[in-house]
């Protein structure tokens, strides 16, 4: 069996699923979810997201295991990054060795090989509510641009994470401008009277609103993906946005720079996005 421990935001959680399902596929075995991190950390900013999705999912029952039991844990040795010989020992090793996967796998090249299968199992449990159903409708009707501006809990960390800089959003909306002369530019953040501020206003932008946000990630990452096109922040849940809601002809723009300290993005980041500096 692999056994995926959960942790972290819905971004984070949807690689970990996404790692564990391509393993479990690729070494036919039973996946497992183990969730039981979030009723020990403390933090209740932090639970069980995945249940925003129609996914068939077996929760770990850690009674499942005989005293002593052998489990394989594997440790992630370096976060975005694919380890391909990671991948290589765990198929040496006895089918009957419960697999444990510990870490972020914030990495598309783990399970890209098998994308439509991803985003079949990440299809929205519930369809948009009547309050944002004419935002989406909209979204569909438009050469719609997605702008993600993560703030918020970034701000208390700046010496690891970094905000997105006027300059990135400037840049990566103007290359979208010159590309699609009707494109219409979504606003969405956890900080919008920064965006309204620092985003210059115009007829082809929207603001998505505070009220539309508060606390409905479901919600917001389904409108997020209706899109066609996609400026990422250096975040996994708008990350996950643009991988899910892209087409053959998607334009998508991401951070070059994702933390504060330097990070090699080149597993995070698939090859036809297009990278925009910070500075």
């Amino acid at each position: 069996m692999i056994i995926v421990e959960l942790t972290g935001g819905l971004g984070n959680q949807m690689f970990q699923y996404a790692f564990g399902r391509s393993l479990s596929l690729m070494l036919n075995r039973q996946l497992l979810i183990d969730d039981h991190a979030f009723s020990l950390s403390g933090n209740p900013d932090r639970t069980y997201n995945l249940d925003i999705f129609n996914l068939d999912i077996e929760f770990l029952n850690r009674e499942q295991f005989n005293p002593g039991e052998t489990v394989h844990q594997v440790f992630e040795r370096h976060e975005n990054t694919y380890d391909k010989g990671l991948l290589e020992a765990l198929k040496q090793l006895p089918s009957d060795v419960p697999v444990k996967l510990m870490g972020y796998w914030q990495s598309y090249r783990y399970f890209d090989e098998i994308k439509a299968v991803i985003k079949a199992d990440f299809q929205y449990l519930y369809p948009l509510q009547e309050r944002w159903l004419t935002l989406g409708n909209q979204i569909k009707e438009t050469e719609s641009v997605m702008v993600q501006v993560r703030r918020g809990d970034y701000l208390l960390a700046p010496d690891f994470h970094r905000t997105v800089s006027e300059f990135y959003l400037e840049r990566a909306i103007d290359i979208a401008r010159n590309q699609y002369s009707n494109a219409v530019f979504y606003i969405f953040s956890d900080d919008i009277a920064w965006c309204k501020a620092n985003i210059t206003a115009a007829e082809d932008v929207v603001f998505v609103e505070d009220h539309f946000q508060d606390q409905h990630n479901e919600y917001i990452l389904q409108l997020m993906s209706l899109c066609k096109h996609f400026i990422i922040a250096n975040s996994s849940f708008s990350w996950w946005a643009a991988y899910l809601g892209s087409v053959e002809n998607s334009l998508i723009m991401a951070p070059k720079e994702w933390l504060s300290i330097p990070l090699n993005t080149a597993d995070l980041i698939p090859d036809k996005w297009r990278q925009i500096s910070m500075d």
